[in-house]
């Protein structure tokens, strides 16, 4: 089965130790998963995005806002890129 790669960014979720627990304890049970800021890490999964949404977004209570967005098999663009590590696992697929 094909590997995808998601963005996936959360955000207005305050300072709610509970959300931001259950949302790491989920993330770290994913196949691969890459912190690339704060609360936005990059998910590689062979899951489909429903399953993927389902999993995530039991974390969330109404204030809570995320966004998921899958990446495209598209080849990668980047400026000055210094981290050659996140190259190395787009490229991994």
């Amino acid at each position: 089965m094909d590997m995808k790669i998601y963005l996936f960014l959360s955000y207005a979720t305050g300072d709610d130790p509970i959300v931001k627990e259950c949302l790491k304890n989920r993330l770290e049970k994913l196949y691969d998963v890459k912190q690339i800021h704060g609360n936005v890490q990059l998910i590689k999964t062979d899951d489909d995005i429903s399953l993927l949404k389902t999993y995530l977004e039991e974390c969330f209570e109404e204030e809570g806002s995320y966004f998921l967005v899958e990446i495209a098999d598209q080849p990668n663009r980047y400026l000055k890129q210094i981290d050659g590590y996140l190259d190395r696992w787009m490229n991994d697929i």
